[in-house]
């Protein structure tokens, strides 16, 4: 069957993207997001293609970038929610041709998201299939490790774990947690965060990693911030001190406010003289909507406050009044302060 597209004539059947890696991302992509649960065997077979090449892994976070575009997901939740009419069903190996044939990638996410309707799935796949553990926006757990120590993901996290032949390692993919580490001076207990690793014995302690560096705070017991970088120094930490480490260095030791980096565990946001615009970096792990500054100046306002992590629309509500702005929701997702 023929049909006539932006770009002039073409077969369903026929299309193939230039880039065979590209086509295979695309592929997995929608195989991948093809129901409510991915399949062990699918998993595997999955993993399994990362691995052959890093030109897969790159063409598969190219798709996963492109759904995860800001501009493509508000399009998109604007859609499902003013839409009247039925959506298209398009079989899954169809969409992807179809979707091949659009001129920028923003096109592609456009038509797969509309004919699909798959917009729950567009949180980053590669997170999903690695993690053992996982939050969503807004959503903390505890978790007993094997080894009876404790911890606490907040919002938006995901680890993986290796506790086999006696080891204790915690890798952190994203977002922030918090240990309770069970003492054990035979087994190191160690957490790898994306630029540093924590060693310790017998602790609590929060690792969390930012846009640009790790950050590490300790509540109690003694541990050990390392750069992956050897030469690099160790930084030993004691109560009350943090450190941050980037690509290429790891800062002196410093104190912290325990309330402003751990208040998440008690369901609280609390911080002192800090721009609204940091502010609402901060909370994109706990606010499921998505926040739009219309009056930029707004941003550099510095404001202070202390709210329950459980009342959202509340949180916004207030950080906004305390910058002289004042909030107001829309239909899909979105919040305007102006």
């Amino acid at each position: 069957m023929m049909r006539e597209t932006a770009m002039g004539f073409g077969s369903d059947e026929d299309y193939r993207h230039a880039d065979p890696d590209m086509d295979a991302a695309l592929d997995w992509y929608l195989r991948l997001n093809h129901g409510e649960t991915v399949p062990d065997s699918l998993g595997r077979a999955f993993r399994a293609w990362l691995a052959e090449s890093p030109a897969h892994l790159a063409a598969f976070r190219e798709v996963e970038a492109v759904w995860a575009d800001p501009v493509i997901l508000d399009a998109s939740r604007q859609w499902q929610v003013c839409s009247t009419t039925a959506r298209p069903v398009v079989p899954p190996r169809r969409a992807w041709r179809l979707a091949g044939l659009a001129r920028h990638w923003q096109a592609v996410a456009a038509v797969l998201l509309l004919t699909l309707g798959a917009l729950q799935f567009a949180g980053p796949l590669i997170l999903r299939m690695r993690a053992d553990y996982r939050t969503d926006v807004g959503q903390r757990a505890e978790i007993r490790l094997p080894d009876g120590s404790r911890m606490i993901l907040n919002g938006n996290s995901a680890v993986t774990l290796d506790f086999d032949g006696g080891r204790r390692d915690v890798t952190l993919l994203d977002g922030e947690a918090w240990f309770d580490v069970v003492h054990d001076a035979a087994h190191p207990f160690r957490v790898a965060g994306r630029f540093s690793d924590t060693w310790v014995v017998g602790t609590r302690f929060a690792v969390k990693l930012e846009p640009q560096d790790d950050m590490i705070a300790l509540q109690s017991g003694v541990v050990e911030a390392v750069h992956h970088d050897a030469s690099l120094p160790v930084r030993r930490l004691a109560p009350g001190q943090m450190v941050r480490a980037d690509s290429k260095t790891i800062s002196a030791v410093s104190t912290f406010d325990s309330d402003e980096a751990l208040g998440w565990l008690d369901g609280r946001y609390a911080f002192a003289g800090k721009r609204l615009g940091d502010v609402l970096r901060d909370l994109e792990d706990s606010v499921p909507e998505r926040i739009v500054v219309l009056n930029r100046s707004l941003l550099d306002v510095a404001i202070s406050g202390n709210f329950r992590l459980d009342r959202p629309d509340a949180l916004v509500r207030g950080i906004a009044a305390a910058a002289g702005g004042q909030a107001t929701w829309l239909p899909g997702g979105f919040v305007i302060i102006r």
